[in-house]
């Protein structure tokens, strides 16, 4: 591991982090659907683009085109970060089914993985690790095989990557099975939190190696500029 770090995006977040993500950190992002997992991946892409740095999304759970279009009222959106393959959307079409695994298929999925980084890229979104985790039904051993066969392949590319988690809403759950922080240096978690009036939206990083991080809980606010962290306040 270096001492460098990767903005986020978020200023915030980058702040708490003691100015980022340490460089090939695996970050375990948790949170209940509507929290922001996938526009926190997809503002942290896109801000590396900004600097320079190769980014892809790969996703098992929703398409190309579906992920775009939602990306294109966002203000962090650069059409010529895609245009130019410095931030690349993958979804999953033909990832293998892993229900009935073997050796061959498990390294099929690690090596498609692989493949679809590619050259030159820095930083990875995987949406999710639940959703892929779920194709293998009951099978727990070879659940396990992947999810560390995954670690290695991206630690062996140098890789700065989160991997989001998909857990129950208003829990606090890192992941559906136990076994998805295996892979993770760091954890954020966000979460829905009941105020008088409305629920919200929080943040709070759980674990990060290597960093004197806060375990303060933030409030997160999601506009057309993207996610920004502002004091958490349950009165309203």
């Amino acid at each position: 591991m270096t001492s460098n770090k990767l903005q986020t995006g978020i200023n915030k977040l980058d702040e708490i982090l003691d100015g980022g993500i340490p460089e090939g950190h695996i970050i375990l992002v948790s949170g209940a659907s509507g929290t922001g997992k996938t526009i926190l991946g997809l503002q942290y892409l896109f801000k590396g683009a900004e600097l320079g740095e190769g980014g892809i999304y790969i996703s098992h759970t929703e398409e190309e085109d579906s992920i775009i279009q939602n990306l294109e009222v966002m203000d962090f959106y650069r059409k010529e970060h895609v245009k130019k393959g410095l931030v690349r959307v993958v979804d999953c079409k033909n990832f293998p089914d892993l229900s009935n695994i073997d050796s061959t298929t498990l390294d099929g999925a690690i090596g498609m993985i692989d493949e679809m980084i590619g050259p030159g890229t820095k930083r990875i979104v995987i949406d999710s690790i639940t959703s892929i985790c779920d194709t293998f039904g009951e099978n727990r051993f070879p659940m396990r095989k992947f999810i560390y066969g995954l670690r290695t392949s991206l630690r062996a590319r140098g890789m700065t990557a989160l991997i989001l988690s998909e857990v129950p809403p208003l829990t606090v759950q890192y992941s559906k099975y136990g076994m998805e922080e295996f892979i993770s240096d760091g954890i954020i978690l966000l979460q829905d939190v009941s105020g008088v009036k409305q629920m919200k939206r929080s943040l709070v990083v759980m674990k990060m190696r290597g960093v004197n991080h806060s375990r303060e809980y933030h409030a997160v606010v999601i506009k057309e500029d993207g996610i920004t962290l502002e004091s958490l306040f349950l009165s309203g």
